[in-house]
């Protein structure tokens, strides 16, 4: 559990406190993403999203983390949202989910891009290269034929057979 704990990063648990159904608990967080705005990182640089440790004996998750010790930014789907946004959905009697934008995350199309991008950063090197090779390889897949069975298989290899036979 302590490996996997990415739903436990502080930007994830601060979304859900937002949300959250306690007034105050939601209150909380707002102030929390206010104190991490105010931290402006010094370098424009991609920052490492490193799990934090957990604490098992918590009894609610928004003690799982310690929040003195982990750097807390504020998360990257409110940047477009003002304070006043964020105190507002706050004050609402509703949970206000439908204003936080929904990406679809671990489904098998995501997966595949993820891996795609591994495979042609680890071919290629600089941003041109490795999008010429991604788009070359997305061309390619969609030329080539897609075998949903077996049977799909041996019959362009029966078909290839014929050809050989014919010529």
């Amino acid at each position: 559990m302590q490996r996997n704990a990415l739903f436990q990063h502080p930007e994830n648990v601060l979304l859900a406190m937002l949300v959250d159904e306690r007034e105050h608990i939601r209150e909380l967080g707002y102030r929390r993403i206010l104190k991490a705005r105010q931290i402006v990182p010094k370098k424009k640089t991609v920052r490492n999203f490193v799990p934090p440790k957990i604490n098992i004996q918590a009894s609610d998750y928004i003690e799982n983390i310690n929040w003195n010790s982990c750097v807390v930014y504020p998360p990257p789907m409110l940047r477009d949202l003002s304070e006043d946004d964020i105190k507002s959905l706050i004050n609402s009697d509703t949970t206000p989910i439908r204003e936080i934008q929904r990406f679809s995350c671990h489904t098998q199309a995501v997966e595949r891009c993820i891996k795609l991008v591994t495979e042609a950063s680890n071919k290629v090197c600089g941003h041109e290269a490795r999008d010429g090779y991604i788009r070359a390889t997305m061309k390619f897949r969609s030329v080539m034929p897609n075998f949903f069975k077996k049977s799909d298989f041996k019959c362009v290899i029966d078909m290839k057979k014929k050809k050989e036979k014919t010529q």
